[in-house]
């Protein structure tokens, strides 16, 4: 029997234990894909969507209440499918789009208001165009002066305008940008616009970060209780959540993960809009439990280095199977959801 082995590019590695000072990372923000080559998919998930994709868009350009029971039903199969295993890469495009919008009418009314503020310009304009260039440096479509560094900024300077209670905030720009990567500029703001506000995402950066400061509080209570030893060991060492959970959460783990796992979780806060704090917690929370046998090993001068390149690191190693030819896949990235998603 063939051991399993793992694929990362070049023969830079990755040494876990919490030894920050011996991690060679290949990627920054933005990266954690091989460019241009084309994603395995498994072949279950291939037969899955070639029936079920067209059939789902076809329900869901109707509106609500003309859908049949079938379509009714087809819906809830999507929505599992996509909560065990995700969206294949080629088809985020066309799904995101379907599932972060009721119907295809609400779809086309976020498009023609983007097509209404594209251009105008915002209070929050400099902040913006300072953001942009430190967003996905790692990523060759968002080199300097690049198209998509230019759809970013009018998709973000529309959002200040769409929403200006909120206006624009830091962490938003990865966020934005994962999207951007996957579809036409419309769409993209679209799906932004809906992750937050009808996904309600927005509530982390309104009234001075209050969303933000309760998901904290509600993290380190919920580490208490789960693992009191873990949550000793970090107060001891000084480390509050909010040195290293601020920028998971402001991001939705958009920032320095690799965009592999980063899509997976915007493919699950896109599910359901009233999950979305929970999830969050979810994530953040057993972000800390799995990789705790790590956390235990960092000593004080470890844990930023760990928490902002060793554990991002993790997500980013494809794994191939033990037999046959079957596709590669992210062995410790689909681990960790499922066991985040079991969280309780």
């Amino acid at each position: 029997m063939s051991s399993r082995r793992a694929r990362s590019k070049s023969s830079n590695s990755i040494k876990s234990k919490g030894d920050s000072s011996s991690v060679e990372l290949w990627f920054v923000s933005g990266d954690g894909e091989d460019f241009g080559e084309q994603e395995e998919i498994n072949p279950n998930d291939l037969v899955f969507w070639s029936k079920n994709s067209v059939l789902w868009q076809t329900a869901w350009s109707k509106d609500l209440k003309r859908r049949s029971a079938d379509e009714k039903k087809l819906q809830r199969e999507i929505y599992q499918k996509i909560s065990d295993n995700g969206i294949p890469n080629i088809l985020r495009s066309e799904i995101w789009p379907t599932i972060a919008t009721e119907s295809e009418y609400e779809l086309m009314k976020l498009q023609e208001e983007y097509m209404q503020l594209r251009g105008k310009k915002s209070s929050w304009q400099s902040e913006i165009a300072a953001d942009i260039t430190r967003t996905f440096p790692g990523h060759p479509k968002f080199a300097k002066g690049d198209e998509a560094q230019m759809e970013l900024l009018r998709i973000l300077t529309a959002y200040s305008l769409f929403d200006p209670e909120l206006g624009y905030s830091q962490g938003t720009n990865f966020i934005a940008a994962t999207i951007v990567l996957m579809m036409p500029e419309e769409r993209a703001f679209a799906v932004f616009a809906s992750l937050m506000k009808r996904f309600n995402l927005r509530f982390l950066y309104l009234n001075e970060c209050e969303g933000l400061k309760r998901q904290l509080h509600f993290l380190s209570e919920t580490v208490r209780v789960k693992s009191s030893k873990l949550k000793a060991h970090l107060d001891d060492q000084m480390i509050e959540p909010g040195m290293y959970a601020t920028q998971w959460l402001f991001s939705c783990f958009t920032s320095r993960f690799p965009l592999a796992f980063s899509k997976r979780v915007l493919d699950l806060l896109l599910l359901k809009p009233e999950d979305t704090q929970e999830l969050l917690m979810k994530l953040t929370t057993s972000m800390l439990l799995y990789h705790r046998s790590e956390i235990f090993e960092c000593e004080v001068d470890d844990f930023m280095d760990y928490f902002r390149s060793v554990l991002p690191a993790h997500f980013a190693i494809r794994t191939l199977p033990e037999e046959g030819d079957g596709p590669s896949y992210y062995e410790h990235s689909e681990k960790f959801l499922r066991f985040a998603m079991s969280f309780r």
